[in-house]
């Protein structure tokens, strides 16, 4: 426990002290995300307009993640002053990890189908296996060859840290999100808690990751 809360209190303080470098990196993907949420309010969207803007959102944050993880890893310098302007082979190989992830939550998935208590064998499935893969999109946001496997080995020895990061965490930050969510007229607010979440969770995996990496094979 002591070395996961040191891992959580050292992200926060990344960000903090980061906080001019990551809000002048991350402005664009910020107000991309507004104008998406504005959208709907404004013009009444398709289904196909809707998924479109579903996955357009997605990508932002995908580069929201990237971003943040190259610069609490590698430092301000290795990100445009304003952030990455296109998306790259790394973004696109960050996508399909995330798709494998979510590939492999449907087998644990499948506990749900179990009466009366498989729900939580399925959630209890999920979050173990987020806490052990997740290790990934760091190692590929920093250009470093880790597979999935990579990741099982080096949080083999902090497994519920890693859950505790990957799920727990966010869960804990996202709380005045959903409170805000039950409101009117707060999806502007809403939206920057949302990408704030976001940077503080990347954060802590990045934390997390650095520290691990000594843990390989």
């Amino acid at each position: 426990m002591k070395k996961t809360l040191q891992v959580i209190t050292t992200s926060v303080a990344y960000v903090y002290t980061l906080r001019g470098v990551l809000s002048r990196a991350l402005a664009t993907s910020f107000c991309a995300l507004v104008i998406l949420m504005v959208l709907p309010l404004i013009f009444s969207l398709s289904e196909a307009a809707a998924w479109f803007l579903s996955l357009f959102a997605y990508l932002i944050h995908t580069v929201i993640a990237v971003t943040t993880h190259r610069i609490i890893l590698l430092g301000p310098e290795s990100v445009p002053k304003w952030g990455l302007n296109k998306l790259t082979k790394r973004e696109f190989k960050f996508i399909l990890y995330g798709i494998g992830i979510g590939i492999c939550l449907i087998l644990p998935g499948l506990f749900a189908l179990i009466p009366a208590g498989g729900w939580i064998l399925a959630l209890l499935g999920m979050c173990y296996l987020l806490g052990r893969l997740s290790l990934v999109f760091p190692a590929v946001a920093t250009d470093k060859n880790w597979s999935f496997q990579d990741s099982w080995v080096a949080t083999k020895p902090h497994q519920l840290m890693m859950i505790t990061i990957v799920v727990i965490f966010p869960l804990v930050v996202a709380i005045p999100e959903s409170l805000l969510s039950n409101h009117p007229y707060t999806e502007f607010i809403s939206q920057i808690l949302s990408a704030i979440t976001t940077v503080l969770i990347v954060a802590a995996l990045s934390i997390a990751f650095n520290s691990f990496q000594s843990n390989r094979n």
